[in-house]
């Protein structure tokens, strides 16, 4: 849509690398060294297409705990790393953990995008995300609103999904609340060939739910 995109992969896990493509190349330049080694951002990126470029993900990270204990003011780092990094969206993917590294990167965030699956147990993790929110809110003083709530694999059959997007309006407003993103064996599809639902079927019902999304997201970015 024109906007120059920069996602962080900061789960150990790096699903979000291998998603673009990557994972597989040697001395791919990574968050690892980005934050531990002091790798300057200009040289961290990986750039995938005009407008979107990325830091990759590292097995590291998980042990890069410990060193960022071990540092002087360890919330800031990744916002000190960071400072002259230039884009209209900075997307960080950062692992469901409790941990330094998800902590630096509420530090560094101006809002926070939730993504949801559609079940009980989803609707408790999120009560402990927003009191982890809190906690950096309250001592840390970095306000951090929580600006969407992406329902995610939705499916309407099942009779408590209705129940469960009462239950999240209530909670968090429904003004928050995304055009869900359908369920479609046509994603497990695009992921297993390392495509986005947008180049593999751009028909697809998710397909256009993402497109939707999309809309809203530029929308609200310029008003």
């Amino acid at each position: 849509s024109g906007f120059r995109v920069v996602l962080i992969d900061l789960d150990p896990q790096r699903s979000a690398t291998l998603m673009m493509g990557l994972g597989g190349e040697r001395n791919l330049p990574n968050v690892h060294q980005l934050i531990v080694e002091d790798l300057p951002v200009s040289r961290s990126l990986t750039v995938l297409e005009s407008n979107l470029a990325m830091i990759a993900g590292s097995e590291l990270m998980a042990p890069a705990e410990t060193w960022l204990a071990s540092q002087m003011a360890r919330e800031q780092i990744l916002t000190k790393r960071l400072e002259s990094l230039r884009a209209d969206f900075v997307i960080m993917d950062t692992s469901p953990a409790f941990s330094l590294v998800n902590i630096n990167a509420l530090v560094y965030a101006s809002e926070v995008w939730v993504p949801i699956t559609t079940d009980y147990l989803a609707l408790m993790g999120l009560k402990h995300f927003q009191e982890t929110i809190g906690q950096v809110e309250t001592e840390l003083g970095h306000p951090l609103p929580i600006r969407y709530v992406i329902p995610t694999f939705y499916d309407d059959r099942p009779l408590n999904t209705g129940a469960i997007m009462d239950a999240l309006q209530q909670k968090l407003g429904p003004e928050n609340i995304t055009t869900p993103i359908h369920s479609s064996v046509r994603v497990k599809e695009a992921a297993s060939r390392k495509l986005t639902i947008l180049d593999h079927d751009p028909r697809n019902r998710v397909a256009q739910d993402f497109q939707v999304l999309i809309q809203r997201i530029g929308k609200d970015s310029a008003s």
